[in-house]
């Protein structure tokens, strides 16, 4: 009688176990696209930084935005809006699966932590790009073309994680403002474009 006790305890103590862990996983996943969510990125940030400083490898920061995103949801609807932020998680997870995390950042906004170096972390974030760009959502009886801004960044001589993100979202801001649909990189001197200007430029006019 004794052991059958223990061995009933022990089921439940396990039972118990995964459902904190179901928990746990809840609250650090984004309920709509199945990623990461913003807590889940801060704290692996946080701990990749702190790691860094103690002498750990270094890494990229990573910001997606999807672009005219407000116009998604103003001409197709919130659902179609959804649809095309789950698509793209889809899309991201996939292309990314080397990661070492990706993220709903927030709205239209996603968030990554890659290998570096930083130029070649912003190659193949441009590739990702061009492949987005190439991709087509259907939304009901539309067929939507979705294009992405994307910035990088990584730590240099920082004391805390904030400019690491600051930069990022600089090297973001420049994308979208000179055109979207392009990638910057912000190496600590400024934002700098990835690839031909000359392309970038007609991309700006698409």
């Amino acid at each position: 009688q004794l052991q059958d006790r223990l061995d009933a305890a022990e089921r439940q103590l396990e039972k118990q176990t995964q459902q904190i862990e179901c928990y746990l996983t809840e609250a650090r996943t984004d309920g709509l696209t199945g990623l990461s969510n913003r807590r889940a990125f801060d704290q692996r940030l946080e701990e990749m930084f702190v790691a860094y400083r103690n002498g750990g490898r270094s890494f990229v920061v990573v910001l997606i935005d999807i672009d005219r995103f407000k116009r998604i949801n103003d001409t197709h609807g919130h659902q179609a809006g959804d649809h095309v932020l789950q698509q793209l998680a889809s899309f991201l997870r996939t292309r990314m699966d080397r990661a070492i995390i990706v993220a709903r950042f927030g709205g239209e906004e996603f968030a990554a932590i890659v290998d570096g170096p930083l130029r070649i972390a912003a190659e193949r974030l441009n590739e990702v790009r061009r492949q987005i760009e190439k991709e087509r959502i259907d939304v009901e009886n539309t067929s939507l073309e979705v294009t992405i801004s994307i910035g990088l960044s990584e730590p240099r001589e920082d004391i805390v994680v904030s400019p690491l993100l600051r930069r990022a979202d600089e090297s973001l801001y420049a994308a979208k403002n000179m055109g979207r649909n392009r990638v910057y990189y912000h190496d600590g001197r400024g934002p700098t474009l990835v690839g031909a200007p000359e392309v970038a430029r007609e991309s700006g006019r698409s």
